[in-house]
C-alpha cells in the first residue's frame, strides 16, 4: 500500500493544502448570500497564519490588485455606492489578501500529495458519470458529503448531458486538472500524465481538447531534455490525438469542437464585439458601472442585438478585464503571468495555457484565480529553495 501510494504522489498531504485543493470544488457552494468561496478562503487564511514564518513580499501582485480594488471604490463611489458592488470589492480583497497569505504558508511536496488526491476523486468522477452516459442515464454534479445541501435552485441539482464530476461543468473539471496534468509533465510521471490526459477527454470539454495536447507541446518545444526524450513525449502526444479523433469514446467532445463557430460562440465573440461598441474612453479607462449587464442595460453600446436582459453577458478574462479596467488594468493583469515566466521559466507550459484560456475562461479575481495563483507561487519559491531543482524543465 505505502508503494502504490507513494507511486501516486498523494503520501504526502496537509491540512492546508487540502483545504486549497478542494477550494475550486467547495467555491462552487453557496448558502442564502454566504457564498463558500469567501467562507472557506477566510479559514484558510486563519491557517495559514499560524505557518507563516517570512511574509511574501510581491511588489507585481500588490500593485495589479491596489489598483483593481481602487478603481472599484472609485466607481463604487460616483455610481450610487450600491451594496451589490460593495461586496464585489470586499470579495476581490479577500481573495488578494489570501493569495498573499496562503501561498507563503503552502508546503510545496504536500500541496503536490494534496492536489493529486483531488485529482483522483474528480477523475474517478468524470469516469463514473462517463459510465451514467453511455447507460442513457441523467447526471448532476456530485455533491460533497461534508457539505450540507444547498438550496434546491443550486446548480448542484441542475441536469446535465457531459461528465463533470464534482464540478458544475466539465470546463470546471479541465482548469483543476490541468495543474495536476503540469505537474506529472515536469515529474516525467508518464503514466499519470496519460490517465490524466485521459480524463479530460473524457469530460467532452473544448476547453480540454485544446489547452491540454497544448501544453504537452509547449513542454516539449521548451524542454532541455535531449532529443530521444523530446520524440518519446511527441510520440506519446500524437498518439493520444490519433486517439481522440479516431476513437468512439471521445465522439461528444470531438463533435462539439467540430460545430464550434468563434463568429457565433458567446465565449470567443462576445468580447471583440462589445470593445468594438464601446467609446474609447472607456475602452481606456473601463466603463463606470459595476457589471457588464449593467453597463449595457443603461444603454452602454448602440447596437443591442446581442443583448439578453434575461442572461449574463459572458465576457472571458482579457475582453472582461479589458471592459472593466481598461486597457491600463488590462496590462497590469497580463504583467503578472509574464513575472512569473521571468521568475521561473520552467512555468511556461502552464503560463502559456493560462494566457489562451484568457481568451474563453472567465476566473480573474475569482476563487479559480487565488487557486492557480498559490500554486505558482508556492512552485516558484519550492524551486527557488531547492538546492537541486526536482521540478525543473531543464533536468
Amino acid at each position: 500500500m505505502k508503494k502504490l501510494l507513494s507511486f501516486l504522489h498523494v503520501d504526502h498531504v496537509g491540512f492546508l493544502e487540502l483545504m486549497l485543493a478542494f477550494y475550486p470544488i467547495v467555491a462552487g457552494y453557496q448558502y442564502g448570500s454566504i457564498p463558500m468561496s469567501l467562507v472557506w478562503a477566510l479559514l484558510m487564511d486563519m491557517i495559514a497564519f499560524t505557518r507563516i514564518r517570512k511574509p511574501m513580499r510581491n511588489v507585481i501582485l500588490v500593485i495589479v490588485f491596489s489598483f483593481v480594488i481602487l478603481h472599484d471604490v472609485v466607481v463604487w463611489m460616483s455610481n450610487g455606492m450600491s451594496i451589490t458592488h460593495l461586496n464585489f470589492i470586499i470579495s476581490i480583497i479577500v481573495f488578494s489578501t489570501s493569495i498573499i497569505i496562503i501561498a507563503p504558508a503552502l508546503n510545496f511536496e504536500k500541496l503536490v500529495g494534496s492536489l493529486y488526491f483531488i485529482a483522483f476523486l474528480v477523475c474517478g468522477g468524470i469516469i463514473y458519470h462517463f459510465i451514467l452516459l453511455l447507460s442513457g442515464r441523467i447526471i448532476t454534479p456530485i455533491p460533497l458529503p461534508f457539505l450540507p445541501a444547498p438550496d434546491i435552485s443550486s446548480r448542484l441539482f441542475m441536469e446535465a448531458h457531459r461528465p463533470c464530476s464534482f464540478f458544475w461543468e466539465p470546463a470546471a473539471f479541465v482548469t483543476y486538472m490541468l495543474i495536476p496534468l503540469f505537474i506529472s509533465l515536469v515529474k516525467k510521471d508518464w503514466p499519470l500524465m496519460l490517465f490524466f490526459l485521459f480524463c479530460i477527454f473524457l469530460s467532452t470539454s473544448t476547453n480540454g481538447i485544446i489547452l491540454a495536447p497544448l501544453m504537452i507541446a509547449v513542454y516539449i518545444l521548451f524542454s532541455r531534455q535531449n532529443l530521444s526524450g523530446k520524440s518519446l513525449y511527441a510520440i506519446i502526444l500524437f498518439a493520444m490525438c490519433i486517439w481522440l479523433f479516431n476513437s468512439s469514446l471521445f465522439d461528444a467532445g470531438v463533435d462539439k469542437l467540430e460545430r464550434t463557430d468563434a463568429s457565433s460562440n458567446v465565449r470567443l465573440s462576445n468580447g471583440p464585439w462589445l470593445v468594438s461598441q464601446m467609446p474609447s474612453e472607456h475602452i481606456v479607462l473601463g466603463i463606470p458601472y459595476h457589471s457588464v449587464n449593467e453597463y449595457l442595460s443603461r444603454g452602454g453600446v448602440v447596437d443591442g442585438s446581442r443583448i439578453d436582459p434575461s442572461r449574463n453577458f459572458y465576457l472571458s478574462d482579457f475582453w472582461r478585464v479589458l471592459v472593466s479596467y481598461g486597457i491600463f488594468g488590462l496590462i497590469l493583469h497580463l504583467s503578472v503571468y509574464f513575472y512569473f515566466i521571468q521568475k521561473d521559466k520552467t512555468l511556461i507550459p502552464y503560463i502559456t495555457i493560462l494566457l489562451v484560456a484568457q481568451f474563453s475562461q472567465s476566473v480573474a479575481f475569482q476563487s479559480t484565480y487565488v487557486f492557480q495563483l498559490c500554486f505558482i507561487l508556492a512552485y516558484i519559491r519550492n524551486n527557488s529553495n531547492s538546492s537541486v531543482r526536482t521540478m525543473a524543465i531543464s533536468n
